[in-house]
């Protein structure tokens, strides 16, 4: 990872100050989004301009715990050893962000009930299925938290858990030559993190990792397509107005329809197609905001008066954020 000098890091700040950021987008634009099918169910990578991840969902069946008898088991771990290079500060800022980020996972997955616990339990007090989710950092390109979220819960929609049956003397007997069943998923929360500088009088989404160097906070805020707030993380840093936050929320909100389009958009296209011609094609599925293209799309094929709509009421929320972000000076 590069580190900035201070005249670089004026530079960056600069650039901000002025609503230029280093890859050209405005300061609450999101990234491109990129989404490649593994070999096999639950294998995972996600693109988010140069941040890279790869993840993969795999099941086993456990005894469960004795407080929870009729509730299986969701592990995460996120693996950032690609980061512990000469130029990182110290490893154990590492392993720090790395447990903060799957104490995160949890929370946002776990805690907003996403995920039906007791469906994963095949016999009561006995046996249980065990869900794993394995993260792993190719590069660093920025906002870890979105880009390794993003990826873990589009890997937990595509994966398939085999089909069991409990025979005599609670015997379990895996059928492969059953269809394999989805995980019972309610809904679909999506985080959105902000970076802010000058004492939070400037912020940016989607940050990059030169922005995050300078950073003085970061806030993740974790909604659904139900509008339900599941999660608001800010682990510290310069102190934010309740005001801004709400409207924050609203800028979440407003993105939130697309996001979780898209993700279902991707898995759709996914089902069309075996593992093998996944691999074999190559498939790549590409999101842009504020429109949303597959790789076998055209953007003349989305309406204009549908885009300039939701454009619109993304710009009314930029301007009050702006209006809030001035009142504090």
């Amino acid at each position: 990872m590069q580190v900035l000098s201070q005249n670089e890091s004026d530079f960056v700040l600069s650039g901000l100050e002025n609503e230029i950021r280093l890859d050209g987008r405005k300061l609450m634009d999101s990234r491109n989004i990129k989404v490649i099918f593994g070999n096999n169910v639950g294998e995972i990578e996600v693109l988010i301009g140069d941040t890279h991840i790869i993840t993969k969902t795999t099941a086993e069946i456990i005894q469960p715990k004795q407080e929870k008898p009729n509730e299986g088991s969701l592990k995460f771990n996120v693996d950032l050893s690609s980061m512990q290079d000469e130029q990182q500060p110290n490893n154990v800022n590492i392993k720090k962000y790395s447990n903060e980020i799957q104490k995160l996972l949890e929370k946002i997955i776990k805690g907003s009930k996403a995920i039906d616990m007791e469906s994963l339990c095949i016999v009561t007090n006995k046996r249980v299925w065990s869900i794993n989710v394995d993260s792993s950092v190719v590069s660093n390109g920025g906002n870890l938290i979105d880009a390794i979220y993003l990826s873990v819960i589009i890997s937990l929609l595509h994966f398939r858990k085999p089909y069991v049956s409990v025979e005599q003397q609670s015997n379990i007997k895996i059928h492969t030559e059953k269809n394999p069943q989805p995980l019972s998923i309610h809904h679909i929360p999506i985080p959105f993190t902000f970076a802010f500088f000058k004492k939070s009088t400037l912020l940016v989404s989607d940050p990059l990792v030169l922005e995050e160097q300078i950073m003085e906070g970061r806030l993740t805020i974790s909604v659904n397509i139900y509008n339900d707030v599941c999660n608001i993380h800010k682990p510290g840093g310069a102190p934010i107005k309740l005001e801004l936050i709400n409207k924050l929320v609203e800028v979440c909100l407003n993105k939130i329809k697309q996001m979780t389009d898209f993700v279902r958009q991707i898995l759709k296209e996914c089902n069309k197609h075996s593992i093998n011609q996944i691999k074999e094609e190559s498939k790549i599925i590409t999101l842009n905001f504020p429109q949303i293209v597959s790789a076998s799309q055209t953007s003349n094929q989305i309406p204009s008066n549908k885009m300039e709509e939701e454009e619109e009421q993304y710009k009314v929320s930029k301007e009050e954020i702006k209006n809030l972000l001035e009142s504090r000076n």
